[in-house]
């Protein structure tokens, strides 16, 4: 049986946990584009070239990239160039 006396306990002071709190929040969702089929742009032969120009530019820049790295990393690619050329002659010659 259980008394009704104080406890000298230290959990016996504890409460009941609360319920927490919980915010809320509404949302709303639209479509970005109406349903239906699409229409093509306005100015379509505008926006057609300014893509090719671009990918003619993307282009370009590629192969400054790869000019500039095969300038840079030259020592190392005509050296060994060299070497197997070399090393061909010399093998042509000795047979």
């Amino acid at each position: 049986m259980q008394d009704d006396r104080e406890c000298d306990h230290p959990f016996s002071q504890v409460s009941a946990p609360q319920a927490p709190q919980l915010a809320t929040s509404s949302s709303t969702f639209e479509p970005a584009v109406a349903r239906g089929k699409p229409e093509p742009p306005k100015n379509w032969l505008d926006d057609i070239w300014a893509k090719s120009v671009n990918a003619l530019s993307a282009v370009g820049v590629f192969l400054a990239k790869v000019g500039v790295f095969l300038f840079v990393f030259s020592p190392i690619w005509i050296t060994v160039v060299a070497v197997v050329l070399w090393l061909r002659v010399r093998a042509s010659r000795a047979a």
